[in-house]
């Protein structure tokens, strides 16, 4: 099954990049881990493990007795992480170089987890049906994803307005969907799954409790500086690290200013 086009790349900028982003995000994914009822699961199937920070995370949480099977599609991700967690002596982890809906296995598992995945499935409703199929009857679906139509500010700060604005329409111009409230319920329903139970999160602050969510964005946005080049919303100058960060920084002292940041979205449900 294709995915939808993916803008930001595997390289070591965009690993880092990402682990960078655990670290922001992890509280919410750490909630819905215990929330969901998922450390009970004796087998977990990962999907799309990408740099393996959630791998790492559930092998933390998780009995050691338990089991994770970590699948990404994108090679370079599955032999990083792999390395990665050998180096660090985790030995209940079995990476696989493959598309997560297509590979067969012997045993069914106690859950699937998937982290920012299902927004790069074209039909992810079809996805988690076949995905469905790995899991033991009363296991568990648990995804957490990404939903970008919270961001704002005010009094309104430009240069965060800007760069918000680049990423979101370079997300849109790929095929990615970047409004995943709705497309996350839906898809659990076009499974045949039963009605999931949801949690949300958003980032909000002034300068001194949003500058993390803001380098997080203004890094997201140099990820993906070659498309958003490409399709002629900024400049590598406008882009440029760290000005981009700092104009967004003070011009958020200059106006007193909140900004709202990116939506963490969790939804699961038993088979």
């Amino acid at each position: 099954m294709e995915s939808l086009s993916y803008v930001l790349g595997h390289d070591s900028d965009e690993l880092n990049r990402l682990t960078e982003q655990h670290l922001m995000i992890k509280p919410f994914t750490n909630k819905l881990i215990h929330d969901s009822g998922l450390l009970d699961s004796r087998r977990v199937l990962e999907v799309g493990c990408g740099f393996g920070d959630v791998t790492l995370m559930l092998h933390d949480l998780l009995d050691q007795t338990s089991s994770i099977t970590a699948v990404d599609r994108e090679q370079k991700a599955v032999v990083a992480a792999s390395t990665r967690l050998k180096e660090m002596g985790v030995s209940n982890v079995n990476f696989l170089h493959a598309e997560p809906s297509c590979i067969e296995f012997e045993e069914q598992f106690d859950a699937v987890f998937g982290r920012y995945v299902l927004l790069f499935q074209p039909d992810a409703g079809a996805w988690l049906r076949r995905l469905a199929m790995h899991v033991r009857p009363g296991g568990l679906m648990v995804f957490h994803e990404p939903d970008l139509q919270s961001l704002r500010s005010f009094p309104v700060v430009p240069s965060y307005e800007k760069c918000s604005h680049w990423v979101v329409q370079t997300f849109d111009r790929a095929g990615t969907p970047v409004v995943m409230v709705d497309k996350m319920h839906k898809a659990f329903i076009d499974a045949g799954l039963d009605e999931p139970q949801m949690r949300l999160q958003t980032f909000i602050g002034g300068v001194k409790t949003s500058e993390s969510w803001i380098n997080a964005l203004c890094e997201l946005a140099n990820s993906m500086s070659d498309s958003i080049e490409k399709y002629g919303y900024a400049t590598a100058d406008d882009l440029a690290m760290p000005r981009l960060y700092e104009r967004i920084i003070q011009e958020m002292k200059e106006r007193k200013s909140v900004v709202i940041g990116r939506t963490e979205v969790g939804a699961w449900c038993r088979l």
